[in-house]
């Protein structure tokens, strides 16, 4: 369990203790702890964590049980956790923070990138022309930091347990970015991937005419410990990261849908192989 995860299950946790009192309002427990309603109102959402002295007077409030503080402390605890990518919090936007906190806790993830190769199976290269793109937000000397995050994030690739699906355009296995070597290197790194026996990567071709997969990139994930599944999406200004039932089960059921109109795996296969000997 990640920090960010942790400090999810604690505000939901917390919100579930403030409801089974049903008279009892944010503001009430955020006067009890000390703390400003927006405060408290953050501690709810994962966003901020409280103190252990906040937490403990809130719990009070919450006419929490023995047992119940002690889970709250033990996910505070790990909520405050120093993670690796909180080193990068200079180079990466804070909802791209969250996204990565999720992935480090993601059992099964589903990515959606249109024209882009997706993140966690880019090469170095192919990540620093996308991140070094003209009138992009990363500032030319964070560029080199911003490449290091993105491979990092691929590690959790290693885990078996993590299962990946990527679905991308056929465009973004023929853009050249940075020169031709850069593509055949980022094209040999996918079909290495694509053997991988926890990663399934589809590319949807031209022929397939228009679709949804055109959007902004996504991602959807899941979680093995009946945690609520995460929705989040990149946008030219800035990205949306959300657990709303309603917008998950959209984005799926389009996953889906392109599902069916992608090339199979071996065919996905077959096209990049046909393209290296272009």
């Amino acid at each position: 369990m990640s920090a960010t995860l942790a400090a999810r299950r604690l505000g939901l946790m917390l919100r579930r203790l403030r409801g089974r009192i049903g008279t009892l309002r944010v503001v009430d427990v955020a006067k009890a702890a000390g703390l400003s309603q927006p405060t408290w109102s953050q501690v709810e959402t994962g966003v901020a964590v409280p103190s252990a002295d906040h937490l403990a007077t809130a719990a009070r409030k919450l006419e929490a049980t023995e047992s119940e503080l002690s889970t709250l402390m033990a996910l505070r605890e790990r909520a405050k956790r120093h993670e690796w990518w909180h080193d990068y919090d200079d180079v990466g936007s804070p909802a791209l923070m969250k996204l990565i906190g999720y992935e480090a806790s993601a059992r099964n993830i589903q990515m959606c990138t249109g024209g882009w190769v997706p993140g966690l199976l880019q090469t170095a290269d192919w990540a620093r022309n996308a991140i070094n793109l003209p009138g992009a937000k990363t500032r030319p000397e964070n560029i080199d930091r911003a490449v290091e995050l993105r491979v990092r994030r691929q590690a959790l690739l290693d885990k078996p347990q993590v299962r990946l699906h990527a679905i991308c355009g056929e465009e973004a296995v023929r853009y050249q970015p940075g020169g031709r070597e850069v593509q055949l290197d980022q094209l040999r790194r996918l079909l290495e991937s694509s053997a991988a026996g926890n990663i399934t990567f589809q590319i949807v071709p031209f022929t397939a005419g228009l679709h949804l997969g055109h959007s902004s990139p996504y991602s959807l994930l899941e979680f093995g410990s009946g945690d609520l599944p995460m929705f989040y999406q990149e946008h030219a200004a800035d990205a949306a990261l959300t657990d709303s039932p309603v917008d998950v089960r959209r984005w799926r059921y389009i996953f889906g849908e392109l599902v069916k109109i992608a090339l199979s795996v071996e065919d996905s296969r077959r096209l990049m192989e046909s393209i290296l000997k272009e």
